[in-house]
């Protein structure tokens, strides 16, 4: 009988039913929060994780930045060089010294839809007359974008222009990457900010399908307390 002195001196627990909600409700708060978190599949599709100095700085093949890696060329991650959307974190110009190219794998669900979204803009401070575009590509599935200088293109005033795509994943997990197609204009290339690969997460289960932890000697405490 010691053992249950504990339990009989704290009110939160003083009878068995409230006990048993207790876990339970514990139990369903855990599966609801993990079922309404975004289906967000990106790591650091905002480029906080770099450790990048302001203004800005060039990350070469071969590197890392944060969850990403650079495949080819260069890139730059602007930390204050470029005004960004709100909450887009900081930005990369896919043309660090040349044209370059990120990447990192994403793990997938095989029939899903999922949504690929980025904003986008240049680096018009030359070549103002060119076109910037790129190319995203997520295992063997690409697109190409391409982007014209916005009217009154500052590097404050960017002109973001949302994409947005979508694809059906045939694999368990695939390589997202993102590449300069503006091979000819130096280090002026194509600007990426807020990537995200979303998903709609499935609902929690139903109650008569999730494990309740107890007690295993929850009758005796039951049969005790009933005395």
């Amino acid at each position: 009988m010691k053992k249950w002195n504990w339990v009989r001196n704290h009110s939160c627990c003083g009878r068995p039913l409230q006990l048993l909600a207790f876990c339970a409700a514990m139990v369903l708060s855990t599966f609801s929060a993990q079922a309404t978190d975004p289906g967000d599949v990106v790591k650091d599709g905002i480029f906080g994780l770099t450790g990048a100095a302001s203004p800005f700085t060039t990350y070469n093949s071969g590197t890392t930045i944060g969850a990403w890696t650079v495949d080819s060329g260069s890139v730059d991650v602007s930390v204050s060089l470029y005004k960004t959307p709100p909450t887009a974190g900081n930005a990369v110009d896919l043309n660090g010294s040349a044209a370059g190219s990120i990447s990192q794998t994403v793990k997938l669900v095989p029939g899903k839809t999922y949504t690929l979204s980025f904003q986008m803009s240049g680096n018009w401070s030359s070549f103002s007359s060119a076109s910037r575009s790129l190319n995203v590509s997520i295992g063997s599935w690409s697109q190409n974008v391409s982007m014209n200088r916005p009217s009154g293109w500052s590097r404050t005033n960017m002109g973001w222009k949302p994409q947005t795509f979508q694809f059906v994943a045939s694999t368990t997990s695939a390589v997202l990457q993102i590449k300069s197609n503006s091979t000819s204009t130096s280090s002026f290339g194509p600007v990426i900010a807020k990537v995200e690969l979303e998903t709609d997460v499935d609902p929690p289960k139903a109650l008569d399908t999730i494990p309740v932890p107890l007690p295993s000697d929850l009758a005796t405490y039951v049969r005790d307390r009933e005395k």
